[in-house]
């Protein structure tokens, strides 16, 4: 999907502006983190992000690759790579 973007809260507070944050009605839903990293890996095969497509990888190795080596071949967008809680907190780890 083009020009579809993926803010955190905290990424949403500081272009709304805090008053307006404040006021603003909220929610999330946080997936199944299994489920969460299979649909990234299928998603980086299908566009062929970091080359996936052309030159694929299995999921353990995939998983293996990003999350505990962050070979930066692979993990080249961290911010899709961290906990969900990450998405939600402030800077004091504080579910905004």
């Amino acid at each position: 999907m083009v020009g579809v973007q993926h803010y955190t809260a905290r990424e949403f507070r500081d272009m709304l502006g805090q008053h307006k944050f404040e006021n603003a009605f909220k929610f999330t839903f946080v997936r199944n983190p299994y489920d969460k990293v299979l649909s990234h890996y299928k998603f980086r095969v299908k566009t062929n992000q970091t080359n996936l497509g052309n030159n694929p990888v299995d999921f353990n190795q995939w998983i293996e690759l990003t999350y505990g080596k962050k070979d930066p071949a692979y993990y080249d967008k961290p911010k899709f790579f961290m906990p969900q809680i990450n998405w939600l907190t402030d800077q004091n780890d504080q579910v905004l």
